[in-house]
């Protein structure tokens, strides 16, 4: 089977139109991502509904891939260390996109009470600082 190649361009500032807003937004931030230069509550708040944004207190900014150590202490592009572990970190964000693909792909009703954190993801007890604001 021949895949096709899709044109990118070559930078996006050439672009004729700014592409259309996302169908959903989830933003995952952390308490500690603070030396990267990003906004993630700016994004939260430009983001049209529905949208979710989820606070992992003392997550940094690589915690979520693994050049940072297992005890997410020791990182690589000035991140300030972590104060939670890397695989904590990486499990709270793979378990919110989870059930945001499962409520906007699958339509999946059981998914509000997660993304509004009215329920557990599984993982409250390792992350008691854990804050989700959810407009769907």
């Amino acid at each position: 089977m021949r895949r096709r190649a899709w044109p990118v361009p070559a930078s996006w500032s050439r672009c004729k139109r700014t592409p259309d807003p996302p169908a959903a937004t989830l933003v995952i931030l952390g308490s500690r991502d603070t030396e990267q230069g990003v906004r993630p509550e700016v994004m939260f708040r430009q983001s049209r509904r529905p949208r979710i944004l989820v606070r992992l207190g003392g997550a940094n900014h690589l915690g979520y891939t693994d050049p940072c150590s297992a005890d997410n202490r020791v990182c690589a592009d000035r991140d300030a260390a972590g104060g939670i572990a890397r695989g904590i970190q990486q499990d709270a964000a793979a378990a919110f996109l989870i059930a945001a693909a499962r409520l906007f792909l699958l339509e999946d009703e059981d998914m509000p009470p997660y993304l509004q954190g009215i329920r557990d993801i599984g993982l409250r007890a390792q992350l008691p600082s854990l804050q989700v604001h959810a407009e769907l």
